[in-house]
């Protein structure tokens, strides 16, 4: 998967808050986190290898093509996608790895400097819950938008995406502020699954003060402040979240969870029906039904409610994975391989369809 500009949206958990309401990043604070960092800067050592194979190409055609050659393609730097941190431009191509708006700074960052007019471009991607720990996040994309002088070329940086028509996805050219938000956003929310919440707090204020029109980093934000047990800044967070989109499905959840756990029973009661309307129709959350029944070792009651899952979305291998999971539980190895296979024909990514096909392989050599 390649990310986006919503890189990770932390979902059902908790909730955002107002960046005034808790100020614990001190000036101290934000130089340890890098929160003045320019995550476009590249160095020297970068910008002799563009001068030495890129300028010389003549053309902006030519030199976006090459570019990402130089960049991507394995028989040159092949830096490759990578979902677990977010990098500046320089951490990207020292690291040869990163997310993909890692990959669209560095992009960005290089193409500017070989003065293409690069710019970020958000992608609407089909919306998937991924579980990480305590989490469920749903990932973004984001890729490159170049306008010539000849022609407008989108710059796709992962290869899922590779072959997709432009015009089935929902594209938009973002700020570079957003962009930068983004990037807090995402530090934010992988301080959060490390249970940094003083640290996650301070990135997701930094973002909201960089761009605080973004519903999603608001919802974010709730949830560090409530992690680190601030319900009364999480509230105000949640709040802002829904001014900005009122159909914010992670915020509607999040506050909802927040008022049940303070006991708030009539601020609850507004958002119940929503919640439980929007459960009825998100096969991500019989999934998540489905799983607390695997971990209770109910394994029937687990199988029913991934079947409901499969009914809304019956393209989401994670679910057939958890089937199979179920059915290994019940000894029932014909359901098993069965599930495997249906894992890996709905696969999205060729390395997640090799990892079902050796699941497969060392499920079938033991039987």
């Amino acid at each position: 998967m390649i990310n986006m500009r919503v890189l990770l949206l932390v979902l059902g958990l908790l909730g955002p808050a107002n960046a005034s309401a808790l100020n614990s990043a001190n000036n101290q604070h934000s130089q340890e986190l890098g929160l003045d960092v320019d995550v476009l800067a590249i160095n020297d050592e970068v910008k002799t290898l563009l001068d030495t194979y890129i300028k010389p190409v003549h053309g902006q055609v030519e030199r976006v093509e090459a570019l990402h050659m130089l960049l991507f393609h394995d028989d040159f730097l092949g830096i490759d996608y990578d979902s677990a941190y977010t990098k500046t431009a320089q951490e990207t191509y020292d690291s040869r790895l990163g997310n993909c708006l890692s990959l669209a700074n560095l992009f960005v960052a290089a193409a500017r400097y070989l003065d293409l007019p690069a710019k970020f471009q958000s992608v609407t991607v089909p919306r998937r819950w991924e579980r990480s720990g305590q989490f469920y996040i749903v990932p973004g994309h984001v890729n490159v938008h170049i306008k010539t002088r000849s022609k407008k070329i989108l710059v796709e940086l992962l290869a899922t995406y590779y072959d997709t028509p432009q015009r089935k996805l929902h594209t938009e050219i973002i700020s570079d502020e957003q962009a930068l938000a983004d990037y807090f956003s995402n530090l934010g929310v992988e301080a959060l699954e490390r249970q940094e919440y003083s640290n996650a707090v301070a990135y997701l204020e930094k973002s909201t003060r960089i761009y605080p029109k973004d519903s999603v980093a608001w919802s974010n934000l709730g949830v560090a402040y409530k992690l680190a047990n601030n319900f009364s800044a999480a509230e105000q967070a949640y709040i802002r979240a829904l001014s900005i989109h009122k159909n914010n499905t992670s915020a509607i959840n999040n506050i909802y969870a927040l008022y049940t756990q303070m006991g708030e029973e009539k601020k609850a009661e507004k958002y119940k029906k929503i919640v439980e309307r929007n459960n009825r129709r998100n096969p991500y959350h019989y999934a998540k039904l489905a799983q607390s029944k695997i971990e209770s070792k109910d394994y029937i009651a687990a199988i029913k409610q991934l079947e409901k899952a499969i009914r809304l979305n019956p393209n989401e291998a994670s679910f057939y994975h958890s089937m199979a999971i179920a059915y290994y539980h019940l000894q029932d190895y014909e359901l098993l391989v069965e599930s495997i296979e249906k894992a890996k024909s709905a696969a999205k990514t060729q390395q997640s369809a090799q990892r079902y096909q050796a699941k497969l392989e060392a499920i079938l050599t033991s039987l």
